[in-house]
């Protein structure tokens, strides 16, 4: 007796958390241009960067998506409400932003350079 089997399985696409949304380059953009016109100058250097749950997510739906991106992105923005956000976008070899596979906007809470969101009692980063 011989029986022959096939499956097919859709790859699930990630299920994103809430806070995350996409959105269109136009918004992005603009959204880009309002933190970028009025952020201060930092003159410091950066220690590190601290990314929230919300960003880790988008970064691994873009890489779930998209397995040719070499890298991601986070932009910093403020939408219309003048709320700041995070944008996250894949990045290709060439370091360029690969916006066919989407452009997630997140929020920045507990997110962004050190200085200024630091752990200032880490090990890490200890004299």
């Amino acid at each position: 007796m011989l029986g022959i089997y096939s499956f097919t399985a859709e790859t699930p696409r990630p299920t994103l958390v809430p806070g995350i949304s996409t959105i269109p380059v136009r918004d992005a953009n603009t959204w880009f241009k309002n933190y970028y016109t009025t952020a201060s100058s930092m003159n410091e250097r950066f220690k590190g960067f601290s990314i929230n749950r919300e960003e880790f997510q988008a970064i691994k739906t873009l890489f779930s998506q998209n397995e040719s991106l070499n890298a991601c992105r986070i932009y910093m923005g403020k939408d219309g409400n003048n709320n700041s956000i995070r944008m996250v976008v894949g990045i290709n070899g060439k370091g360029g932003d690969v916006i066919s596979s989407g452009i997630y906007k997140t929020p920045s809470s507990l997110s962004g350079p050190c200085p200024t969101v630091c752990d200032n009692a880490s090990p890490i980063t200890a004299n």
